[in-house]
């Protein structure tokens, strides 16, 4: 541009757009774009998502106290179905898991299954429970939660 044009646009008020100007909107734009591609990863992959809770399936006929052993190496993790950790209890009514344990879930579901089928457990047959804390002997902390099915 030469310096007429530079004179005339001085003197309208107009600002010339300067090559820091174009590189500060080039870079806002990339941030920008770079922020939303990793929400959009972030929330594919399910990270914004909490779990509800966790869906205990407990198998048809049984009564006593049922234990979820967490953080257990070479274990399976649990797997998630409509928002909830699924643990389904063999018929000895002791399942050991990867999985961590949630911190403050919203609210877990109690169900009675057999084979395929499943109903909910009434809310009067579930009895007392709680957490446990130790040391194994490899030195590992180990928490398992414990409730009792009555008959």
């Amino acid at each position: 541009m030469g310096w007429l044009a530079q004179e005339q646009i001085a003197k309208s008020g107009q600002m010339m757009p300067t090559k820091n100007a174009k590189r500060e909107s080039k870079m806002r734009y990339f941030i920008i774009t770079a922020i939303i591609l990793c929400s959009s990863i972030l929330c594919g992959m399910g990270l914004f998502v909490r779990p509800k809770g966790y869906l205990y399936l407990i198998p048809e006929g049984f009564t006593g106290t049922v234990y979820l052993t967490y953080s257990v190496k070479d274990s399976p993790e649990l797997k998630q179905t409509d928002g909830y950790y699924v643990v389904k209890f063999p018929q000895d009514g002791s399942l050991v898991t990867s999985s961590a344990p949630l911190p403050g879930q919203d609210h877990d579901e109690y169900w009675i299954y057999s084979g395929e089928n499943r109903y909910k457990l009434p809310p009067e047959k579930i009895g007392g429970g709680g957490t446990k804390a130790y040391v194994n002997s490899s030195g590992e902390r180990i928490l398992k939660t414990y409730f009792t099915i009555l008959k």
